[in-house]
């Protein structure tokens, strides 16, 4: 993964995603936890054991 990527996770057996971040490096994340909460940091490893799609903007 690159900085900038976006990673869509979906929860196993799920068809679509549930939450989409933006990678920032090494075990960092962007993301919106919630609908209505504030926008601040996270890590990759809150999504151990969910499936993961990355995809490169431009």
């Amino acid at each position: 993964m690159s900085y900038g990527d976006i990673i869509f996770y979906t929860y196993p057996g799920a068809s679509v995603p549930h939450h989409v971040v933006i990678y920032l490096g090494g075990d960092k994340i962007l993301q919106a936890p919630e609908t209505g909460q504030n926008v601040g940091d996270g890590t990759l490893s809150e999504f151990t054991g969910q499936s993961a799609t990355v995809r490169r903007v431009g």
